[in-house]
């Protein structure tokens, strides 16, 4: 969606939305809208700024709380991977300087949960985030005095038109780089004898049990 700059000194830069939504369809022990988390990220040279956490993820209800920590632990992996990370371009998302730039949504929705989630769910954002055109805006009025002389005296605001994909091919999002993520599960000795740790990569759902621990 078009919207005004959020940041009066960095007129360029757009945002980006991201939303996980863990629901009752991944796991059978999941709550009915137990699992969701939102954030609005304002892209700051590749940093995430004024970030407003909120339910943007999954509606109300439900109060599991390994299913709430899931949601939240993608979200905040997906804004280290991809805002801070410095992956997406955000003057890229500007349509005039200081008046409109673009806010994109990323919404995940985890549907099975076997294992490793963050990494499907880092991989499926990034490739919505690949596959995903911009739209061209025509943006018209001049200077909005409605005689259209073009004095800049107007007081009509400038008209903004997205142009559909039929009419003008729409642009791909230009990321500086594509990151993935990779999970491993960390084993460590039992008997206590040595203090060597064992690693397992993408670990299904019992492994994640089974492991003292997690490592991305």
């Amino acid at each position: 969606e078009l919207i005004p700059p959020g940041s009066g000194d960095r007129p360029n830069d757009g945002q980006v939305r991201f939303a996980v939504e863990v629901g009752a369809m991944g796991c059978m022990g999941y709550d009915v809208g137990g699992g969701g988390g939102g954030a609005v990220s304002n892209l700051h040279d590749g940093n995430a700024g004024n970030i407003d956490g909120g339910g943007g993820g999954g509606g109300g209800g439900g109060d599991n709380p390994h299913q709430k920590l899931k949601a939240n632990k993608i979200l905040r992996l997906l804004e280290r991977t991809l805002l801070i990370g410095g992956s997406i371009d955000a003057e890229a998302l500007c349509v005039k300087s200081g008046e409109w730039v673009w806010r994109l949504h990323v919404e995940v929705s985890l549907l099975d949960d076997g294992g490793n989630a963050v990494d499907a769910c880092a991989l499926a954002a990034v490739a919505a985030l690949r596959h995903f055109r911009l739209p061209e805006v025509r943006i018209g009025g001049g200077d909005g005095d409605g005689n259209g002389n073009g004095d800049g005296n107007g007081d009509a605001p400038e008209t903004t038109t997205i142009i559909h994909s039929d009419d003008r091919e729409p642009s791909p999002l230009p990321l500086h780089h594509t990151p993935l993520t990779s999970t491993f599960a960390l084993f460590s000795d039992e008997s206590g004898e040595s203090v060597a740790v064992s690693s397992l990569l993408d670990p299904s759902d019992r492994e994640e049990l089974a492991c003292n621990g997690l490592l991305t």
